[in-house]
């Protein structure tokens, strides 16, 4: 393999994938319900989304509590996952890894305030893919990429972003998309548009501001020139009857 293939691949190619099921699958179906599909469909989401995020996989269950508390206390001190209440990006992935642990496990307070809500569970896999020699397997699984095609040394420098595709990709939406941009809606928070195109190639994700005025819409451009690429996908999805839009959000 030579290094502008590597470099697509490590760069442009898995983190689009991951993005991808990232944005369709954790956030806009197990999270705000946009839509639904079969259970079938759904454990296919499921085990993908799964394989893409490898040894950082996102527990959808404890990615809908910390994420649905997110949008209720959005900006304010009770909100785990706003910048402003952290010095950095770093800090703010780093409290996020430990509330995100302690939800998977059923120790966080989160828990029983979201109880009542019928979350995305796959109870068996999920024992699988949370436990430590799955992780561990994955992880090598990736390392493994970089030590077969990886074509020169500093390929290898990019192995901590393949490594934390999701998270890393959850803190930028968050981060920037609370700290710049533009906004067409008041909300109660801080939340803003990243100027575009940014918002083409994060599949419409950080179009925070009009995600936070309309939660259970799955189409996050409200312009346009806000192009959701993600949506587009959904709808060729439902036209497909893979899955099924809802004619009103919910």
């Amino acid at each position: 393999m030579n290094v502008q293939t590597f470099v697509f691949v490590v760069l442009i190619a898995h983190p689009t994938i991951s993005l991808f099921f990232h944005s369709v699958f954790l956030h806009r179906y197990a999270t705000h319900k946009q839509f639904s599909m079969n259970l079938f469909v759904e454990r296919i989401f499921f085990v993908v989304t799964f394989l893409v995020q490898g040894p950082a996989f996102l527990n959808p269950y404890a990615y809908a509590v910390f994420h649905l508390n997110h949008h209720k206390h959005s900006d304010t001190s009770l909100d785990s996952h706003s910048p402003l209440n952290f010095k950095n990006i770093f800090l703010m992935m780093w409290d996020t890894k430990k509330q995100f642990v302690q939800i998977r496990e059923g120790k966080h307070r989160l828990c029983e305030e979201y109880a009542s809500i019928k979350h995305v569970r796959w109870l068996s896999f999920e024992k699988f893919a949370d436990n430590i020699l799955t992780i561990l397997f994955m992880g090598g699984l990736f390392v493994s990429f970089y030590y077969f095609f990886a074509p020169v040394w500093w390929c290898w420098f990019f192995l901590p972003i393949t490594l934390l595709n999701g998270p890393i990709q959850g803190a930028i939406v968050n981060w920037f998309g609370h700290k710049t941009g533009y906004r067409n809606f008041a909300t109660p928070d801080s939340s803003k548009n990243v100027y575009q195109p940014i918002g083409w190639f994060m599949l419409g994700e950080t179009n925070q501001n009009n995600h936070h005025k309309f939660p259970n819409s799955p189409n996050f451009g409200k312009r346009w020139f806000e192009i959701d690429l993600a949506y587009m996908v959904l709808v060729v999805l439902h036209l497909c009857k893979i899955i099924s839009l809802h004619k009103k959000p919910l």
